[in-house]
């Protein structure tokens, strides 16, 4: 008689079984002796209840840790503050990445499944936590951080056959040499790295995108027979889903009472990053863009922000209000609703990606049809920034507002030059320079409201 059907896909439930005998929370999948009839349900049944308390176990120790760390974080500087861009209430600890990453680890460490990246793999990752915890701490220069990132993600994939990527039907299966290969998996971790991180404006958005997309994620694993990934991202989900008990708004929770932090939404970026290139290399490799409809929601809207900033004249790693949840909230959306509207746009892609997949539709439909985020993107942008009519975000908002020439000013004392006051007459018609805008602070407002005036601040 044949195995019975596994829960794991492809992955034997005997061998599961046989091994989780003595490892509970392992996933080294050996084929033992065929078994028959009456023991299938038995088997069955000692699996979902290891991995049941695999779960619970790894989301009560996220729970616990954070509950120890967001006291702790005070006194090693692990906070954020408030300011014109982030318009939180109060210090907020950023210690979310950390506990999830250290809870991950311990897991797969404690079940023997660390197996599932190499050491150098594990130093990858480690280095990409350290290098944000830093940052979250004490803000390093731009270039320096990415420098760590493409190193980090260098050390990330140094195992994986990239020989092998499969880019679809669309792409020749040679694209290029080895090297050209292995720069595009480090822009693309290091790229991915940076989107969860500029992802992460709004409770809940960068945690939840991940707990979105790693369901996925794993789908794509049993389908392409990978079952070693399977309990690895399990525990990352659990670990997040601790996190999001203190980051995701709900009617028990007003507000996130603890941050993901850098650490957190940069390793998350480059896990999932990982785990999609390792899909698409091997025998039964899955098509890079048809893995990429699981992440194509922040991958747009960093691409897009980066491109409004070189349009605007600004560095395109520089922080402003462009994004898109930033968008949305200066729409009037709730930040509990702008989170729900991302999450449902990046789960119904995602899910589009496997189905499609599932369904054996053509890579190339599916690369091609990556154009119609893409599309829908552009046009929201479009429509609520005012870039159809070539203005800058910032400029379009501040040709809303009405201003009057009130004549020369003086801010100095009566023996000071006058300044002439700026008028934003026509605003369509001429060009200001960001630089000729004098520096003030944004106007205060109450948490959750929304004024005419407010939108017109970064």
């Amino acid at each position: 008689m044949d195995d019975p059907p596994s829960p794991f896909g492809h992955v034997n439930a005997p061998g599961l079984l046989r091994y989780r005998d003595a490892h509970p929370c392992s996933t080294h999948f050996n084929r033992p002796p065929k078994i028959t009839g009456s023991s299938h349900a038995k088997i069955r049944s000692k699996i979902m209840f290891a991995l049941s308390i695999s779960i619970i176990g790894t989301i009560t120790l996220s729970v616990l840790l954070i509950s120890i760390m967001r006291r702790a974080a005070v006194h090693l500087a692990l906070i954020d503050h408030p300011d014109a861009r982030k318009q939180h209430e109060g210090v907020i600890p950023l210690c979310g990445g950390v506990c999830i990453f250290s809870v991950f680890t311990a897991s797969l460490f404690f079940s023997g499944a660390h197996d599932v990246l190499d050491a150098v793999a594990w130093i990858g990752l480690a280095v990409i936590v350290i290098v944000g915890m830093v940052d979250d701490m004490h803000a390093l220069p731009a270039r320096l951080r990415l420098s760590l990132q493409f190193a980090a993600a260098a050390l990330l994939i140094n195992a994986l056959p990239l020989s092998t990527i499969s880019f679809g039907t669309l792409f020749p299966a040679d694209i290029g040499p080895v090297p050209v290969v292995f720069v595009f998996a480090i822009v693309f971790v290091s790229g991915s790295i940076n989107a969860w991180n500029m992802l992460d404006g709004v409770d809940g958005l960068a945690g939840g995108s991940a707990a979105m997309a790693l369901p996925w994620l794993m789908l794509f694993a049993a389908e392409a027979g990978d079952g070693t990934l399977i309990f690895p991202i399990e525990m990352l989900m659990a670990a997040i889903f601790g996190f999001l008990f203190f980051n995701m708004r709900s009617p028990f929770r007003k507000r996130a009472s603890v941050f993901l932090g850098d650490a957190g939404s940069t390793a998350l970026g480059a896990t999932i990053a990982y785990l999609i290139l390792r899909l698409s290399c091997g025998p039964n490799a899955i098509a890079f863009p048809v893995l990429a409809w699981i992440i194509i929601v922040p991958v747009i809207d960093t691409l897009s922000l980066m491109v409004r900033r070189t349009w605007a004249r600004r560095s395109p790693m520089s922080a402003d209000r462009w994004h898109m949840h930033h968008l949305l909230l200066d729409q009037g959306f709730s930040p509990a609703h702008t989170t729900l509207i991302i999450l449902a746009a990046s789960t119904l892609c995602g899910g589009w990606g496997y189905i499609g997949h599932d369904l054996g539709i053509s890579d190339t439909v599916m690369t091609i049809g990556l154009l119609m985020p893409v599309a829908v993107h552009t046009a929201f942008v479009a429509l609520v920034s005012g870039t159809m009519n070539g203005q800058s975000p910032t400029l379009a908002r501040i040709a809303q507002i009405q201003t009057f020439d009130v004549g020369p000013i003086s801010d100095a004392g009566s023996n000071a030059p006058a300044k002439p006051m700026l008028v934003a007459s026509d605003m369509s018609a001429s060009v200001v320079s960001l630089t000729s805008l004098p520096v003030v602070a944004p106007p205060t407002r109450a948490a959750g409201s929304q004024t005419g005036l407010g939108r017109g601040w970064l």
